[in-house]
């Protein structure tokens, strides 16, 4: 970390989580289904300047109703880059009601407008212009163009450092001025909301007024 640090400038991002299950796949054989993923203002994996893009390779989990209408969950992926991509998967119709969350994780669901994942923003790697490829979670309901326009549900910050005093840093904290939660490590549930998606810890995760890096 101190060798990355010596460069000349050092730019970083954190995502700060503002906090307010069955997995077979609805199979329909020989079937290629694909959704576009239309990022909003500051969504997903890396940075280009201000501007944050999908990567290619990038994974989502989609939910589709089954015949008895429970979502389940197939996996999406992605092999362009860009803010808005194509993500393709196999085997699944995409009806309307579907709704997608990035990262992909095997634990993920939704059920009654509500997804269910984890996080882990409390303590946070430093990525050149960018973080970790988990750390942003961002979530989306498909229209009917098959277009997902997805939603963070916490905030990204970036910020600069100088070569001066770089090599003697070994840690950064940020920390919320009226001791808000801005961070989270554990299971979470985020409520869709139509499009205001609201995010609370679950039972046993951990929240946090800091951020370090």
């Amino acid at each position: 970390m101190v060798n990355e640090m010596k460069k000349k400038y050092i730019i970083m991002a954190a995502a700060l989580a503002v906090m307010a299950c069955c997995k077979e796949e609805t199979s329909v054989p020989g079937e290629s289904s694909e959704l576009l993923a239309v990022s909003e203002a500051g969504t997903k994996t890396h940075l280009e300047g201000t501007k944050v893009v999908w990567d290619k390779g990038d994974a989502i989990n989609v939910f589709v109703k089954n015949d008895a209408g429970v979502y389940v969950s197939s996996t999406f992926a992605t092999s362009e880059s860009g803010s808005s991509v194509v993500f393709k998967g196999e085997g699944v119709k995409l009806d309307t009601d579907v709704y997608a969350v990035h990262p992909f994780s095997e634990g993920n669901t939704f059920s009654d407008g509500v997804f269910t994942t984890s996080i882990r923003t409390v303590a946070q790697k430093i990525v050149k212009d960018g973080y970790p490829a988990d750390i942003n979670v961002a979530v989306g309901r498909c229209d009917a163009d098959k277009a997902v326009s997805f939603r963070n549900v916490g905030a990204l910050l970036k910020f600069r450092l100088t070569q001066e005093g770089a090599d003697t840093l070994r840690r950064i904290e940020i920390k919320a001025n009226g001791g808000e939660t801005i961070a989270a490590e554990g299971t979470v549930s985020i409520n869709w909301n139509n499009g205001d998606p609201r995010i609370a810890a679950s039972e046993g995760s951990k929240v946090s007024d800091v951020v370090t890096l």
